[in-house]
């Protein structure tokens, strides 16, 4: 009997489980002969059949056979000892892994309530369990609250806290902290190398997690030397057909994939594959995971004919397990309908998108984003096909479930998949716009085509600058308030929102009965902080107004005279939408060729004022000199004239006297008041404002008028090596660069010769100017300042290109007193981003002008636009912002800004003021006047 018992253990050990089962039923059979029935032996080797039937996913017969043990251990103990708790756990595992996690949650709840009783050490263990069940169905803060219980049982026990170290790491993990989660493992880590050696399976468990999360953050090489150390020593220790080296060969496979070593990738799935054979049932699921992965290796290797078999392959175990109305089975549906698309068996792709989209239609919410990803799929071959209205329909169905779910997903992810996301939107974007113009173009009804314009529009102006706003402006209000229940709000709606998007991405089969309660429970827990919020922050109620927006609402604010011109750059063209006064729209786009004509000619412009620009620096700029480049620049001006107006605009603009224009892609670049014909620029026919988009047109046009104050303050010639004193507690010294953004900020400022003659020129205007210079130009000093009626900023702009945090406003910024130490010393409190600045308390403040070297740049997304400090001035308040496109020479800005302050003394408006200084300069080169540009209106 015992002998058959050890037999079993050492076989389970080893995890060869039918010769584990067949030894523990030859033992169970002797003890049924020669014990009592209750014998408390028979109820141990019922509770070792359950544990042997768990791993082998016999997860019925499992739980049968803890049952039969807990009858005779209740017999035997009463129903409140240990022993009882410990067949609860066990039950509960199982209970978890079939997705009745309600009936988990309950016996877990039974076993910690007998282990509390009892005082029994292995409360730890159901403290994790319960734990990483919680983890499993996205309820964090449950998840955390139980990994913490554990501690007060695990202090100063080394081994213990390297297990609660290595699980808050994965907590940290699942919720995309992957700072904290590397900082976990680490820890887990030098506990077990200490106690274990570097060559234990311990020590290999952490070495898989670093990798995990190396991979995560995106540095493979360091997430393969972690995935081979863990792959070396569980081939050392385990048996050869071990499943945790087969998930090992699988990580491994998906760093390749992703460096796009396919061949490598292809090498390691194969070994996963080949250890699952020999271990795993025929129908296990595991398989299908495993076969969709080298169906996918196969495609990216462009073999579809063996991809398509790992395909059907997986397609066939998650009918016969899952059924046929199953998320995975619509998923693979697609991934079959993918190749053949690539293929161009574009009919084919069809019948197999279609399924997909009918499962997925069928068990999925209206506004799931794996819909979207199908309908984008569809839209791109009914494109191909020539079907334009179903292309048209289908995109525009993906477009308004991405729209939808911007916030809440975009909160989910990490730099790279935000990074993916931006993309992805891009390409949803450009794809209904595409597909808009193609069907507009096939309608006979001139109704049905304004329909259609304004429902894109209407989509457009929801999306431009959308992305980042959410997660923006509650960064602004945290850093601006000083109330305790403001900031828990925003945390307590951040961990909310993250909590029901990962809810959400639950699949369907797996979901609980009570899912739709605790989608509608976190629902309303966000409804009710969102309304605290805009009770407390206007800014936030000013967002949450903004979240459905249409053309309605933006001709309202026109007037007759008044044009609003929003430009979209596609993957491959623009697009142009005109708006006016009576809601009248039109929509066009300008060809691939002409794109690319209009772009390199702004970038012929930027090289001509550059020739400018050096040739005043070597003092090389000679009469000639000049004059030749001007005519270039209005030759190259006129042809940008041609290819965006003559060609596109003339009509709509014809009796219009101002036009405000919303930027897209490189024409960020251009002062379209430079734009040449008939030897005359654009501004000598019409005045010009920038917005960046038709959202913050809406916003400033909300805003109550109240009286700004008579100051005007003045911040120039900063002391860029200012040594700041030492402040760790003011939130005002706060820098965002430094906390959050990941960049290593490499740039040196020069000092501005600029910024004193400016304040001198300002002086002659208003004798009581407010002045911060040098050593007082500091961002302590600016954040100080409430409300002026000016700010003028005379400093340097700067524009990262940080790959790892696609954030705009993260990227953007001005330099103050002490910038330097940013590079020197890591001291970034010289330094103020966008973000930063969009928590400046500006609320009445008429025009911010900011005086400095390519203020206007901002960063350049497909799918956000540029975003830039205008954008951080307009969200703190200002009305009007004044930013220049390219540095100008002293003198000359100097003159311009002399002329606008003239024209504003004479009581000009801004708008009119800034025009006309242009104007008064307008015979020269437009490298000297056009570089400045208004947003706001």
């Amino acid at each position: 009997m015992m002998n058959y018992y050890n037999k079993a253990l050492e076989y389970e050990s080893k995890k060869i489980y039918p010769k584990a089962i067949e030894n523990y039923k030859d033992s169970l059979k002797l003890a049924l002969k020669n014990l009592d029935k209750n014998h408390m032996y028979i109820g141990v080797i019922y509770n070792s059949l359950g544990m042997v039937h768990t791993e082998t996913k016999d997860y019925e017969l499992a739980i049968e056979e803890y049952n039969r043990a807990l009858t005779i251990f209740k017999q035997l103990f009463g129903k409140d000892d240990a022993q009882i708790a410990i067949i609860y756990n066990n039950l509960a595992v199982v209970y978890g892994k079939k997705q009745n996690y309600k009936e988990a949650i309950h016996l877990y709840e039974e076993s910690i309530k007998i282990e509390e009783e009892s005082l029994s050490e292995d409360i730890i263990d159901t403290y994790y369990n319960l734990g990483l069940l919680y983890q499993k169905i996205r309820e964090y803060s449950k998840a955390l609250t139980y990994y913490q219980k554990a501690l007060p049982f695990i202090q100063n026990k080394p081994t213990l806290m390297a297990t609660y170290y290595g699980l808050i790491g994965s907590y940290y993990q699942e919720v995309e902290d992957n700072a904290k989660a590397l900082s976990y493992y680490q820890k887990a880590l030098k506990i077990r190398e200490e106690v274990f050696g570097e060559e234990s399976i311990e020590s290999s468990e952490s070495y898989n997690n670093l990798g995990s999360i190396y991979e995560a953050l995106r540095d493979y090489s360091q997430a393969l030397i972690y995935y081979k150390k863990a792959l070396k020593i569980n081939k050392k220790i385990l048996d050869k057909n071990d499943l945790d080296i087969a998930t090992i060969y699988n990580n491994i496979a998906s760093v390749y994939n992703s460096l796009e070593e396919y061949n490598k990738a292809k090498k390691y799935i194969l070994k996963t594959l080949e250890m699952k054979n020999s271990v795993l049932k025929p129908n296990d699921i595991d398989f299908a995971v495993t076969y969709t992965n080298v169906g996918f290796i196969y495609e990216n290797l462009k073999n579809y004919k063996n991809a398509s078999i790992y395909y059907n392959k997986a397609l066939s175990i998650y009918q016969n397990v899952l059924g046929e109305e199953s998320l995975e089975v619509a998923i693979t549906y697609n991934n079959i309908a993918s190749l053949h698309k690539s293929k161009k068996e574009y009919a084919i792709s069809l019948k197999y998108l279609e399924k997909s989209k009918n499962i997925m239609d069928k068990i999925l919410t209206k506004y799931d984003t794996r819909r979207a990803l199908i309908y984008n799929n569809l839209g791109l071959l009914y494109e191909y096909t020539k079907n334009y209205s179903n292309a048209y329909y289908s995109n525009n169905l993906s477009f308004q479930i991405f729209l939808k779910n911007r916030n809440k997903n975009f909160q989910t992810l990490d730099s790279k998949q935000k990074e993916k996301y931006l993309k992805s939107f891009g390409n949803r974007i450009d794809n209904l716009l595409y597909s808009a113009i193609l069907y507009t173009k096939e309608q006979n009804s001139s109704k049905e085509t304004s329909l259609t314009q304004q429902n894109i529009f209407n989509h457009w102006l929801n999306y431009k600058g959308s992305i980042f706003e959410y997660q923006n402006i509650l960064a602004m209000i945290e850093e601006k308030s000083k109330d305790k229940n403001t900031t828990k709000n925003i945390q307590n709606l951040r961990a909310l929102t993250l909590q029901l998007a990962k809810l959400e991405n639950i699949y369907i089969n797996k979901r609980e009965a009570n899912y739709n309660e605790k989608r509608e429970e976190l629902e309303e827990k966000i409804h009710n902080i969102q309304i605290t919020l805009s009770k407390e922050t206007p800014q936030f109620k000013e967002l949450l107004g903004l979240n459905n927006i249409d053309t309605k609402l933006i001709a309202n604010t026109l007037k007759p005279y008044q044009l609003y011109i929003d430009f979209v750059r596609g993957e491959k063209s623009y697009y142009i939408f005109t708006l006016d006064y009576t809601n009248h729209i039109t929509f066009q786009q300008i060809d691939d060729e002409d794109t690319k004509d209009i772009e390199a000619n702004i970038q012929a412009f930027r090289a001509n004022n550059h020739k400018i620009s050096d040739a005043i620096d070597r003092e090389k700029l000679t009469k000639k000199l000049n004059k030749k480049l001007k005519d270039e620049s209005k030759q190259i001006l006129s042809i940008i004239y041609k290819k965006l107006f003559k060609n596109h605009l003339l009509e709509q603009i014809k009796d219009k006297e101002s036009l405000i224009i919303s930027p897209d892609g490189v024409l960020n670049f251009l002062p379209f008041e430079a734009l040449y014909s008939k030897d005359k620029y654009l501004i000598e026919k019409y005045t010009i404002n920038y917005i960046s988009s038709g959202r913050e047109l809406i916003r400033q046009s909300r805003r109550e008028k109240q009286k700004s104050s008579e100051k005007i303050v003045v911040f120039g010639s900063p002391d860029f090596w200012l040594k700041l004193p030492e402040n760790n507690s003011s939130s005002l010294t706060k820098n965002i660069i430094s906390q959050k953004n990941a960049t290593i900020f490499d740039i040196s400022f020069k000092t501005l010769d600029i910024s004193k003659q400016e304040i001198e020129t300002m002086k002659r205007y208003y004798p009581k100017l407010e002045i911060y210079q040098e050593k007082n130009a500091t961002v302590k000093n600016l954040f100080k300042i409430k409300s002026p009626k000016i700010l003028h900023i005379s400093t340097h702009g700067f524009f990262l290109d940080n790959k790892n945090n696609p954030n705009p406003m993260l990227a953007t910024g001005l330099a103050f007193a002490g910038a330097n130490y940013a590079n020197y010393k890591n001291d970034a409190r010289g330094i103020a981003t966008a973000l930063k600045l969009s928590s400046l308390k500006l609320q009445h403040t008429e025009l911010v002008i900011l005086s400095a070297c390519e203020t206007g740049l901002g960063k350049i997304h497909q799918a956000e636009g540029v975003t830039g400090l205008s954008k951080a001035f307009i969200q703190a308040g200002a009305k009007h912002v004044i930013m220049s496109l390219w540095s100008v020479s002293s003198r000359e800005t100097v003159t311009l800004m002399q002329h606008f302050y003239e024209n504003i003394h004479k009581k000009d408006n801004y708008a009119t003021a800034l025009h006309k200084a242009k104007l008064q300069m307008i015979n020269m080169h437009p490298y000297y006047w056009s570089a400045f540009i208004m947003s706001g209106i």
